[in-house]
Order: C-alpha cells, then structure tokens, then sequence
C-alpha cells in the first residue's frame, strides 16, 4: 500500500467506498486484496462466476458513443450492437477494439434506451415503450410496434430471453400501465410477447425495493460496517432503477444494472435474488448490459465528462 493510502486511511477511515476507488488506482493490486464493500457479503452469497474487480478487457469507444445507452450480442456476426441515447441509429462494434464496424439510420432522433437481436431483427427500444425493428439482412427499418407503456414507465432494459419467445422490457419508472400507479418503491419487468408482438401487460414482474434491502441485512455483515456505510448501503439499494437488463445464457439467471446506486442485482430463473454486487466507482455510469455466447458478460458505460468504454468480464465455470 502507498504512503498516500495509508495517509487517507488515517484521516477519513470511514469513508470506505471512496478509499477503494482511491486504493485501486494508488496500488493495482489484485481483486483479493482490494478493500472493498464486498468484503463484508457473506461467503455464501458472492458470485463466483465473474470477477467484477477485474476486467478482462475494457472498450474504449468514440465520441460517437458517448452517450452509449444499449448492448446486445450478435452471435451471427461475433459483434456487440449499441444505440446512442437520442439518435436513431444503430451501431456495429469491433469485440476486439470497439470500433464502429457499420452504423445504421433507423428512426429520427429520439430517446433510445435499449436494444436486444433475435435472429437478423434488431429490437430498439425507446423510453416511451414503443419497439423499433430494423432488419439487419435488408438493412431496412421495419413498422414501429407500439405498445400501452409510456413515459410515464420510462423503459431503459430489454434483452431476449433465452428461450427466444419474449423481449424482457425493464422498466425504471411506474410499474404499472396506469400513469397515475405512481410506485416509487417497485419497478417493473414487462414480457414482449414475440409471435404475437404485443406486450404482455398482465402481471408482469415486480422487484421491491424491501425484497432488495431485505437480502442484504440477511447477507452484509453490517455490524462491522461503520454507521455512515450502513446508511450508504441502504441508500444505494432504495436508488435502484433498471437501466439494462440480460439474461445469461448458461445458468438462466437475470442480470439487472442499475447506474442509479451502481448496482448490479442477479435473480435466478424463478426471479429470487441471487446476488447483489455494488459495483465500484470503475462503473460511472453503467447503462448497457448483454451476454456473449460464451457467458462473457459485456457492461458499458456512458462517457458522463469520462470516455464511453465497454468492459467485458469473462465468465468463470463453477462446475
């Protein structure tokens, strides 16, 4: 540890999330000796399958992308697909380098939040709920696919489910389809029904926010956190707001990013949490999530003053 470290260390001991983003940049140690928020969640609850502490390769991307708000894995091509938040285009990234291979007009300008592909047909998503197709083969916008969500709902995730029937459509605003269900601490996973191309309104998928907290009084070690990190904690996980969401494609389980409160919440098949990571300050502002064939698990971020870049995470066999 540098003398700096230790300096800060003596002067503001509580203040523990800022002094890892302080010591990961002061010391390049490894993700086992880093002191981090993690280091007090139970054994039992870490997620061995992805080191969020290192990544295997980070994305710089262009100014073109910096205000990156989709991903989505393309397994026809081996390449990530992205919208900028407020064009209507779509973009074709380079894995290797992230450089915009092809780019694509599909719809004025607009607020796209997010994207997923099935086959050659790329979903983009706009906040307003409403689906814009655009056919990848023909290079060709196809018929917009409104839906009864709106603003009022604020849809910022979509990824395609595994089994390739339905578009998951993460919403961060009202969970409801009534503007006036205005539940702050709830939000919402609506189904895209893909044969029939509507959405399924009925019942869709609610997380609670005391559901969140309640995982993690019963993971964290909160006694040994000081009063100022348990209060941060808490106020990180009542900030959770959807803004990407994906599907891993070997264990089934749901990935939900939230750049509001930097987290990164993991529900298994049956949607039961899983997981709660507090990503560290490397993530400014995580606002796209998307899985490669392989289980790599790619999460970009909006440039917010910094550099848009994309981190990849390879995924980690555990059987």
């Amino acid at each position: 540890m540098s003398l700096m470290s230790t300096i800060i260390i003596g002067c503001i001991s509580n203040f523990l999330i800022i002094l890892t983003f302080i010591t990961c940049k002061s010391d390049n140690r490894s993700s086992e000796q880093v002191e981090t928020i993690s280091q007090y969640i139970s054994i039992d609850s870490i997620l061995p399958e992805y080191d969020f502490y290192k990544p295997s390769k980070i994305l710089t991307l262009g100014k073109k992308l910096k205000e990156i708000s989709g991903l989505s894995f393309d397994d026809q091509s081996s390449t990530i697909f992205s919208v900028n938040d407020e064009q209507g285009i779509l973009f074709q990234l380079e894995l290797s380098n992230g450089n915009i291979i092809k780019s694509f007009d599909f719809a004025k300008k607009g607020d796209y939040e997010a994207l997923a592909i099935k086959d050659s047909i790329v979903y983009i998503a706009k906040s307003n709920g409403h689906i814009y197709p655009f056919d990848l083969k023909n290079e060709k916008a196809m018929d917009k696919i409104k839906t009864p969500l709106s603003y009022a709902n604020d849809v910022e995730g979509l990824c395609l489910s595994n089994n390739g029937k339905y578009l998951l459509v993460a919403c961060k605003g009202n969970p409801g389809i009534e503007k006036k269900e205005k539940k702050q601490d709830r939000k919402a996973i609506f189904y895209f029904d893909l044969e029939t191309n509507r959405l399924m309104d009925k019942n869709p998928q609610i997380i609670h926010e005391d559901t969140l907290l309640q995982w993690v009084f019963n993971n964290t070690k909160l006694s040994s956190l000081s009063y100022f990190n348990t209060k941060n904690l808490k106020n990180r996980v009542k900030k959770f707001s959807p803004s990407g969401i994906a599907q891993q494609p070997m264990s089934n389980d749901y990935y939900v990013l939230s750049y509001q409160g930097n987290l990164l919440v993991i529900f298994n098949s049956e949607w039961q949490i899983k997981h709660i990571e507090f990503l560290d300050d490397v993530h400014s502002q995580p606002e796209g999530i998307c899985f490669g064939s392989q289980g790599q698990l790619y999460i970009s971020n909006e440039a917010n003053g910094l550099i848009p870049k994309i981190f990849m995470y390879t995924y980690r066999r555990t059987n």
